[in-house]
């Protein structure tokens, strides 16, 4: 068995072809991708001027794209996922920097205007790992900067979202969508194999999140994600500013 979710996804990019699945998402998800570009370029507020650290950047779906608009990027992930990009990046690509590692225990030199941690905290293993690896980030944020933490999987969210009408549709529109693809042979979004306990996240995790980063004097914001977006319903994000 895989140890850990950084060692699953490490070894699914020598497995994977499909890079929407590559990044646990199932292949009918693509065009959320493509609006998940657009959500996170606004919500980030990116400039030509930005210098930008991707926390869990996988196999370069948001990293690669990003480039083309900032000064640089540098990502941080497992080194298969870092090959993929390697192979991936344009011969005119913007000025990108990869880490191989884990962000809980890897040395990420200098700060950044922009920090992007995307459907990553919910592979931690508890809630005091969870408030660390955050801490960690928001200390490399620059005077001004902006952080995203985002695709947070809260179950307290997901629980009030099934219990409407709407979600109750929506669960049976999901489970047909996934059951057709597997049986045109088009999937292969396998489930995590981990034996790492991992983190639960609930509204008093989430508010704990946001009571941490205001205690560093910076202004913390949960917002809902846009209908446009993958697990838009059972997800929220996280908006962070420093003065």
């Amino acid at each position: 068995m895989v140890g850990t979710p950084f060692d699953h996804y490490g070894k699914n990019a020598l497995e994977l072809e499909n890079f929407t699945e590559l990044a646990g998402r199932y292949s009918f998800q693509k065009r959320a991708e493509q609006h998940l570009l657009y959500y996170l370029l606004d919500a980030l507020s990116l400039s030509p001027d930005d210098d930008v650290l991707d926390i869990g950047c996988g196999a370069g779906n948001l990293l690669i794209p990003f480039s083309f608009f900032v000064r640089s990027i540098t990502g941080i992930d497992h080194p298969n996922l870092l090959a993929q990009i390697k192979n991936r990046i344009p011969k005119d690509g913007g000025t990108i920097t990869l880490i191989p590692g884990d962000f809980r225990t890897a040395e990420v030199p200098g700060t950044f205007s922009r920090i992007l941690i995307y459907s990553v905290i919910h592979y931690l293993r508890n809630e005091e790992e969870v408030l660390a690896f955050i801490r960690k980030a928001a200390l490399l944020l620059r005077p001004k900067g902006k952080m995203l933490i985002g695709d947070i999987p809260n179950k307290d969210i997901k629980a009030r979202f099934l219990a409407t009408e709407r979600g109750n549709t929506f669960a049976a529109e999901w489970r047909k969508k996934v059951e057709d693809a597997r049986k045109d042979g088009r999937e292969e979004n396998a489930p995590l194999v981990t034996d790492t306990p991992l983190v639960t996240l609930d509204d008093v995790l989430v508010e704990k999140i946001v009571t941490m980063l205001r205690g560093l004097s910076l202004h913390a914001e949960r917002v809902a994600e846009p209908e446009t977006l993958s697990f838009c319903f059972t997800r929220e994000d996280i908006i962070v500013e420093k003065e």
